[in-house]
């Protein structure tokens, strides 16, 4: 994620006084949005799940994100938002709820992670208030690239952001979680070196 540093440039809103009385040409300062190694790397999970996700199933997929995030927050700052996948044919559905990183707020994140109870009660009615009928965002499986691209556009997602979609059948969050954490923290250690 971008943070935001001042340039010195040949037009800006805030005068460098000593390039001014220097008479050198950038004498003003300008904001941009440059990465860097200390913004935080947003975490957007969804709490959304196929039907035939058990609780438990549920519980384990909790588990493995919140392992993931304690483990990143080794490497930089993490923020921590959790969402709900849902939507229709040509729409989504999304809510979104900020968990505390700093420091991390473990019983909230490990009940709205872990808990069928909060996708399935608080979620389940909000989108049926807003028409939801009971398929995923944009009517498309979670994994297929094309719903990947739509949601990380809505979100305003970068490329430093994990986005984990809902829980399906085969999830590797739920088959695979140990070697899933580790995919992930070797993708974001490669990052961390180029």
């Amino acid at each position: 994620m971008p943070v935001q540093l001042w340039q010195q440039s040949v037009a800006g809103y805030i005068p460098c006084v000593p390039a001014v009385l220097a008479g050198h040409p950038e004498a003003f300062l300008r904001p941009i949005d440059e990465d860097s190694d200390c913004s935080p790397i947003r975490v957007y999970a969804s709490v959304g799940c196929s039907a035939g996700i058990s609780a438990a199933d549920l519980t384990k997929r909790g588990i493995a994100i919140l392992a993931l995030v304690i483990k990143l927050q080794a490497i930089r700052p993490v923020e921590l938002w959790v969402t709900d996948d849902s939507g229709g044919s040509n729409y989504a559905l999304f809510s979104c709820l900020r968990i505390e990183t700093s420091p991390l707020d473990l019983s909230t994140a490990a009940y709205v992670l872990t808990s069928a109870g909060f996708f399935r009660n608080l979620c389940f009615e909000f989108n049926y208030a807003h028409g939801w009928g009971g398929g995923w965002a944009w009517g498309l499986d979670p994994r297929n690239p094309q719903s990947q691209r739509k949601t990380r556009a809505l979100l305003g997602l970068g490329d430093n952001d994990l986005w984990i979609p809902g829980a399906y059948f085969l999830d590797p969050l739920i088959q695979k979680p140990v070697e899933w954490i580790n995919e992930q923290l070797q993708q974001f250690a490669q990052r961390e070196a180029a």
